[in-house]
């Protein structure tokens, strides 16, 4: 697998930190849908607020925010969710 360095200007490097990339760069871009919880504008497909938005079951988005006041688990912050929170293992001679 390849991988591209990229460089970004310091207004774009700030915008991203601060978490307003996609509120300033992508206003008009298409993508955007309302947190289901508090209405909270988000840019949905998007690399830049990939982390600031959870898919819901239904269909749904909510912010993250949202997320994690509902006391939600979610696979994002849940390493175990991976793997389901089951843990097996196996030692020499032991039926699983």
């Amino acid at each position: 697998m390849a991988y591209i360095s990229v460089c970004i200007c310091i207004e774009c490097g700030n915008a991203y930190e601060q978490l307003v990339f996609c509120d300033i760069f992508h206003s008009k871009d298409p993508g955007w849908r309302e947190c289901t919880s508090c209405g909270k504008p988000l840019h949905c497909g998007c690399i830049a607020s990939n982390s600031l938005l959870e898919l819901l079951d239904s269909g749904g988005v909510n912010c993250i925010s949202c997320t994690k006041s509902s006391g939600v688990c979610t696979a994002k912050t849940d390493e175990k969710a991976k793997g389901l929170g089951i843990t097996m293992s196996k030692t020499v001679g032991e039926k699983v």
